[in-house]
């Protein structure tokens, strides 16, 4: 039995039903500054893998590099986190002492494209690279 926000990380959505189910359930459930861009818009068919957590992922990466989430700005200022989102523009601090190949990681964790996001083995053989270089 799946409780809490937990869900199958594979999901197929049919019809339109199933989707606004989903997206409904992904606005109650999901932090927005963290919800990742297919999230927002539901469509009808399209389907899902475990690369929609990597964005979340992604978010919570640079908000323990930078102490805020990557939208938590747009959020603040009461502007739309969807639209933000949606444009895949990320802005990263001016000055930071990480590790470039840590940047390029969350660059890619963040990319509005599901299907263009790495999985987690790959985030997670791209870290040991990060930390081995470091």
């Amino acid at each position: 039995m799946i409780t809490g926000s937990a869900t199958a990380s594979r999901v197929e959505i049919k019809n339109y039903n199933e989707a606004q189910k989903l997206q409904d359930d992904a606005a109650e459930r999901c932090s927005i500054t963290y919800k990742a861009p297919e999230f927002f818009n539901i469509q009808s068919p399209s389907s899902f893998d475990e690369r929609t957590d990597i964005w979340s992922l992604g978010c919570l990466l640079y908000a323990l590099c930078f102490f805020k989430s990557p939208l938590d700005e747009v959020y603040e200022r009461g502007d739309s986190v969807a639209l933000a989102v949606s444009s895949g523009v990320i802005y990263y601090p001016q000055h930071y002492s990480f590790n470039p190949s840590l940047i390029d990681l969350i660059s890619k964790m963040l990319v509005v494209d599901a299907q263009q996001r790495p999985f987690i083995a790959d985030v997670i053989q791209s870290a040991k690279s990060i930390q081995l270089s470091s």
